[in-house]
């Protein structure tokens, strides 16, 4: 709506209108607000998810680059390998762990049904021993 020029000179059962109207464009305007905050809320909780899996699956990379070249540049008794070994699962548990904690939190609080992304994420593989 577009207010008049001269607001002094409407009289007040003029401006009863004008100021209940104002008033609903308000309120529907901070409801669009709120609505958009929960979507960036949703949409930076789906961004630190995936975020979090590229740094598991990166990390599991260089990993894996290391086991298959670094023998041949570089000969390592058995007891070194086999604390390298160690090493590298140690390495690979947490980042698996954060993801799986991390995916629980998106499901939780991403606007989805958690029994379905669970199962879904349970076939490929992605969530282990979760019993949705």
């Amino acid at each position: 709506m577009n207010p008049p020029a001269d607001l002094d000179d409407l009289s007040p059962e003029q401006l009863r209108p004008l100021a209940t109207q104002l008033l609903a464009e308000v309120r529907a305007k901070d409801q669009e607000v709120t609505e958009k905050r929960r979507e960036v809320d949703a949409l930076e909780r789906e961004l630190h998810y995936r975020q979090t899996r590229i740094d598991q699956l990166t990390h599991e990379i260089s990993v894996l680059r290391r086991q298959q070249f670094g023998s041949r540049s570089e000969q390592l008794s058995n007891e070194q390998m086999s604390l390298l070994d160690e090493a590298i699962d140690g390495d690979l548990t947490m980042p698996r762990f954060h993801v799986q904690q991390e995916f629980a939190n998106f499901c939780l609080y991403g606007g989805f049904n958690v029994r379905e992304a669970s199962a879904k994420a349970a076939v490929h593989g992605r969530v282990q021993g979760r019993g949705h």
